[in-house]
């Protein structure tokens, strides 16, 4: 994590992409999380947060040059 991302533990987050320079890393986002207003996260230090609406989490992803995997964690008939 912290030689991929460049983050510390207990400060991981998407936004870490960013420092994937090598395109090393696959993002895999709950589907879940689509369905919300909003999806904080720590900005790669855990003494801060920032909220994203998931269409900017995805935009972000995509921004970085990789196609986020949206997975539904739940499995099938679960948690819809």
């Amino acid at each position: 994590m912290v030689e991929l991302l460049g983050v510390q533990p207990g400060a991981l987050s998407p936004l870490g992409l960013i420092n994937d320079e090598e395109g090393l890393v696959t993002v895999v986002v709950d589907a879940f999380l689509m369905d919300t207003s909003q999806i904080n996260f720590h900005p790669l230090m855990r003494t801060e947060s920032i909220g994203l609406a998931p269409h900017e989490l995805l935009a972000f992803i995509r921004a970085c040059d990789r196609e986020p995997m949206v997975v539904n964690f739940a499995g099938p008939g679960q948690g819809e």
